[in-house]
């Protein structure tokens, strides 16, 4: 799975920080920073669809293709 890798990728590819993606999504800090990292297997469902409708990704893509090498 690349759910975290991707969303790494996106935020360099928009030059978005973690922490102005967890304000723009109204998470907290802590929220943001987990879902960049693998080690987080507790990144809820519903925080995955907010990340990747906030990127204009669909959930399949944020998670199961690796988004860097798309384009």
């Amino acid at each position: 799975m690349y759910l975290h890798q991707n969303i790494m990728y996106l935020l360099q590819k928009n030059e978005i920080s973690i922490y102005r993606m967890g304000r723009d999504l109204n998470m907290s800090e802590r929220t943001a920073y987990q879902i960049t990292q693998k080690e987080s297997e507790a990144t809820r469902l519903k925080t995955v669809m907010r990340v990747a409708e906030y990127f204009g990704v669909s959930l399949d893509d944020l998670v199961y293709k690796d988004l860097s090498k798309e384009g």
